[in-house]
């Protein structure tokens, strides 16, 4: 189911608005599967919505996912500082 989701926001990742048809295509799942992706990955708020008729089409919400970065970010020089593990040589930027 991971992989699934992680798979699922990829396919956004390129700012493409997509409708399930197009998901479902492009991950090789059934239509039903490909409509519950999305829409669980939009409940979390990484993905808006919009519907055109019977089809919903879904694009990133880049200022939600802007804020979640940030969010952890802030989180992992909160948590682990740059420099507290004396084995550790990268940084957060």
């Amino acid at each position: 189911m991971r992989h699934l989701v992680q798979q699922n926001l990829q396919l956004f990742a390129s700012g493409a608005e997509l409708a399930v048809g197009a998901v479902a295509e492009q991950l090789e799942i059934g239509q039903p599967n490909a409509s519950q992706q999305p829409a669980l990955v939009r409940r979390g708020g990484l993905l808006t919505s919009r519907r055109y008729g019977k089809h919903v089409r879904y694009r990133v919400n880049v200022a939600a996912v802007h804020a979640s970065l940030g969010e952890l970010q802030t989180y992992l020089r909160t948590c682990c500082p740059p420099g507290a593990d004396a084995g550790s040589s990268g940084t957060l930027s």
